[in-house]
């Protein structure tokens, strides 16, 4: 991981600067050596995941106190970017439980749910998408019903990262959002999806059927008078749908981020592969075919990160960025996709094969462009 393509120091300051070289080093002991067993099924992506959480890295937002390393949203976009160059899996995971559980619930009860997280003693998940509602977030069909001084909750959701084995849930209803932790009567695991990417990542279909919570575990509740029948335009709109909506830019940008490190790692692999490859004589990156490929990928990243990191200035500076983020996560995502099959490319018949990783970069790609709203939900927001 040496080149550092596109790497401009004046995007970010020393602080950043000297946090992301740290947090290489750290990647390069703690995780690099365990990726590849990972992705064979060799070891347990949460047994790798501690082993960074041990350094603060699952609570890069979050104050010492929990222990977490108190930074601000660009060093965790910088993160993001760094997980993801080595495993997107791995990062999708860490913000899944810290990030999308413990943004909204962890501060709730730090003893009990974020500090447990930022150490990786517990397992997060957000549980929002379900099989009528994708993008279409007016769909939503889970309930909290108000039960004395709990809820009950009804939900069936499914594409849940770390949903099968996650310790605590976030869960959106039509009305709420809710704290719901796994060893609750009704709660199931109805299945773990097999993945064509992302390998060790777990990804749940979760079902809830008459769960019984207390009151405390709700983060808000807003008791609905009715609902109205589907029918186009009129469809009643639910109200978590605006609070889900709070943190769909965030997301949108540190996607954007993942994209940007994949796309690196697809480019610098692909780059020492073209140098080392002889054919008729002489190294591939000697063809113009090459070069052109290397070239198109370059200026794309370049283009990426400062669409990505300027949606991350502006969260910093708490300044509206929904439509910058979506658009860093449409170009970032696509042109990750291209990237990666161009890297595929060059590297020939030998880029099909799972001993190279210009595959698992090919593989893992093509989530970005659909998680967190598609490339055309992405368009309509813009």
């Amino acid at each position: 991981m040496s080149t550092d393509i596109g790497f401009d120091p004046g995007l970010y300051d020393d602080e950043e600067l000297d946090f992301r070289k740290s947090l290489r080093r750290d990647l390069e002991a703690d995780l690099l050596p365990y990726v590849e067993e990972v992705e064979r099924g060799e070891t347990e992506i949460w047994d790798v995941i501690r082993r960074v959480a041990k350094k603060g890295y699952m609570g890069i937002l979050y104050p010492p106190e929990v222990g977490g390393l108190g930074k601000n949203f660009m060093e965790f976009m910088l993160a993001c970017e760094e997980f993801s160059a080595l495993s997107l899996a791995v990062d999708m995971s860490m913000t899944a439980s810290s990030y999308g559980f413990g943004a909204l619930a962890g501060n709730r009860d730090p003893e009990k749910y974020l500090k447990p997280l930022v150490k990786g003693e517990k397992i997060g998940a957000f549980c929002y998408t379900e099989p009528e509602a994708g993008s279409d977030l007016g769909r939503m069909r889970a309930t909290a019903v108000k039960d004395g001084d709990g809820y009950i909750i009804n939900a069936e959701k499914r594409f849940i990262t770390n949903g099968s084995i996650a310790d605590y849930m976030l869960v959106y209803t039509r009305n709420g959002a809710f704290i719901v932790e796994a060893d609750r009567e009704g709660f199931e695991v109805e299945r773990e999806y097999k993945l064509m990417g992302l390998h060790g990542l777990h990804l749940g279909h979760l079902l809830f059927n008459q769960v019984w919570i207390p009151q405390e575990n709700a983060i808000f509740y807003v008791e609905e008078a009715g609902k109205k029948e589907d029918k186009g335009d009129e469809r009643e709109r639910a109200p978590a749908v605006d609070m889900f909506g709070l943190m769909l830019a965030p997301e949108r940008a540190y996607i954007a981020a993942e994209a940007l490190g994949v796309s690196r790692a697809a480019f610098q692999t692909a780059l020492k592969y073209s140098r080392e490859r002889v054919q008729f004589r002489r190294p591939i990156a000697e063809f113009q075919a090459i070069q052109f490929k290397l070239a198109d990928m370059a200026t794309d990243i370049e283009l990426a990160r400062n669409m990505t990191y300027k949606a991350a200035a502006m969260r910093d500076a708490k300044v509206p960025h929904t439509k910058e983020a979506a658009m860093a996560k449409l170009f970032s995502s696509e042109m990750c996709m291209k990237g990666t099959i161009q890297a595929v490319q060059i590297f020939g018949g030998y880029g099909y094969m799972d001993e190279y990783p210009v595959s698992r970069y090919f593989r893992d790609a093509k989530i970005l462009e659909i998680g967190e709203g598609t490339s055309e939900v992405q368009r309509i927001v813009i």
